[in-house]
């Protein structure tokens, strides 16, 4: 069964229910507060499930939410709430989240490949036990120049895609060191070595910041509607 699938009931089975929750759900009175202002579903961290037509059920983004990472009910908001800074119709704000999450994938799968070649590099591994790690840019290119300029290319909806964009790179920074830590588990596997014998770059900070700005290029490009060459 897929999540859109689900029914109300399915859901509300596996929804954890917290004290900061608004009543019914939870201890939270809405104390003559507008439920339309303040509710998840216009909030800018709620991540709404596919479900077509709906806004009803999704996920708390918000790292300072109690309700962080779970599955989330429309109504049962929290103090953290931030309303949406692009206010819409469900629509657009599904296209947003649907757009944010493609970005997420695109951006991890060029890191992937990214992180790859410079721990190949570094450690001197064969071409031929991983073809992919020494041919990162042909891969970064792949997601860079044709999935993200295709992914801006097709979206619709009247949102900033350059803010929406910003706030998946926001949100993927801080999670660099498991793509180098992924890398060199890769590696010791194929090399059958210990972990503690692959070596990462030294100067990964700086690496980061080039393929960050590779990405900010890439983006600037696609917002122009130019593919680069």
């Amino acid at each position: 069964m897929e999540i859109s699938d689900a029914s109300d009931q399915q859901l509300w089975q596996v929804c954890r229910k917290l004290p900061s929750d608004f009543e019914p759900y939870g201890e939270r009175q809405w104390e003559g507060k507008p439920q339309d202002k303040l509710a998840c579903d216009t909030c800018r961290w709620f991540q709404p499930l596919l479900r077509p037509g709906q806004l009803d059920w999704g996920a708390c983004a918000n790292p300072q939410s109690p309700r962080a990472g779970l599955l989330t009910f429309w109504g049962q908001g929290c103090e953290q709430f931030e309303e949406e800074r692009e206010p819409g119709t469900a629509n657009m704000r599904r296209n947003r989240s649907e757009f944010k999450n493609r970005v997420e994938d695109t951006l991890r799968e060029a890191f992937t490949a990214f992180a790859r070649g410079e721990v190949a590099k570094v450690n001197g591994l064969s071409k031929e036990k991983d073809f992919l790690a020494w041919h990162w840019e042909e891969t970064l290119e792949m997601s860079l120049d044709l999935m993200l300029y295709r992914l801006f290319e097709k979206t619709t909806g009247d949102f900033d895609r350059r803010r929406a964009a910003e706030e998946m790179i926001a949100e993927t920074k801080p999670e660099s060191h498991r793509f180098w830590e992924a890398a060199r588990r890769r590696f010791a596997r194929i090399g059958k070595r210990s972990i503690s014998t692959i070596l990462l770059p030294d100067n990964t900070h700086k690496l980061e910041e080039q393929f960050w700005e590779l990405v900010d290029i890439a983006i600037a490009e696609a917002l122009a509607g130019r593919r680069q060459e």
